[in-house]
């Protein structure tokens, strides 16, 4: 994401409502994993005229050893990630953590599902744990 975008809290949270469009549902990240990272490869061509480097998709988002350190992953509980709300004030609860609080401070963000297990008794009972 831009500089623009990460670097100013009320935006983000609007791209994060325009993504959840995209995802299927308008009011939750539907149980997708959701890393945000920031542009950090540029390209400056002739005429001086800087635009950001076209990157390859990587399954994992923080691969790159040269971030090490400034990446962040949040597990979302399932009462807050099915509500886009709740999603926007988690974000910006987070975004507080992290330093400034109206920015991502520089990190790469990852939001995903709360971690659970399911066990499944001999009597097909399904508890979850985590």
């Amino acid at each position: 994401m831009p500089a623009a975008v990460a670097y100013d809290l009320k935006a983000f949270q609007r791209s994060i409502a325009a993504l959840v469009e995209r995802l299927g549902c308008r009011g939750c990240f539907s149980g997708a994993d959701c890393a945000f990272q920031m542009e950090r490869n540029w390209v400056i061509n002739e005429k001086l005229e800087v635009s950001p480097a076209a990157r390859a998709y990587a399954p994992d988002p923080f691969g790159d050893a040269a971030l090490a350190g400034f990446h962040v992953t949040v597990s979302l509980a399932k009462e807050v990630r099915f509500d886009l709300n709740k999603v926007q004030a988690a974000v910006e609860k987070v975004v507080g953590q992290l330093g400034h609080p109206g920015c991502c401070s520089g990190f790469d963000i990852a939001f995903r599902d709360e971690i659970q297990f399911l066990t499944v008794s001999k009597e097909l009972d399904v508890q979850s744990v985590g």
